[in-house]
């Protein structure tokens, strides 16, 4: 790879989610992100460029990545685009998955809980409605946006794009849940 194919893909990474170019090999682009768990390592092979899942979240993230993209031929376990304009929807959408798969979607949730109960002092919130109250909207919100990053701000089942008639439903009743991570366990966000 060359040093404007080298540049060309960092570009496309951080126009598109990926906006940590992380050092590597010359042969290849490694790229990550703050704003998610994900990185991506990209190589050139023979006019198509290869792009590999290579983080923590690497295996749930790219089995729905294979979902998203029937379309775009794999060798071993990564994809082989053909245009930029591939590379950047797929690297754009795995940025989006990235934001809203389950165990992501739990981590930002417990982080803005703990965020929100540090502004309360200890003795206004132990045993009473108060805590679960804060828990409620902030785990809601955490979800609401998880669910519109995942099905690309539009619901699920009609495929209508206006997230302000937009729902989270979720599959168990939240009073229902026994914990958090049951909390984020999803149905897709539906038209009201």
């Amino acid at each position: 790879m060359n040093i404007l194919q080298h540049t060309l893909m960092e570009k496309i990474g951080h126009e598109n989610g990926f906006e940590n170019i992380i050092p590597n090999l010359d042969d290849k682009v490694l790229l990550g992100s703050a704003q998610h768990r994900a990185q991506v390592t990209i190589s050139l092979e023979r006019d198509e460029w290869l792009l590999e899942v290579t983080s923590t979240v690497s295996r749930l993230l790219s089995s729905e990545l294979v979902r998203s993209f029937m379309s775009i031929p794999m060798q071993n376990v990564k994809f082989v685009v053909s245009t930029t304009d591939e590379l950047a929807k797929l690297l754009r959408r795995a940025a989006k998955l990235a934001k809203a798969l389950p165990n992501q979607a739990a981590s930002d949730y417990e982080d803005q809980v703990q965020e929100e109960l540090a502004k309360y002092p200890d003795d206004a919130i132990k045993g009473t409605e108060v805590e679960r109250m804060v828990r409620q909207r902030i785990g809601q919100k955490t979800f609401r946006n998880a669910m519109l990053n995942y099905w690309g701000s539009a619901c699920a089942v009609t495929g209508i794009a206006v997230p302000e008639v937009l729902r989270a439903r979720h599959a168990k009743p939240w009073a229902d849940c026994i914990n958090d991570a049951e909390r984020l366990d999803e149905l897709p966000a539906t038209s009201a």
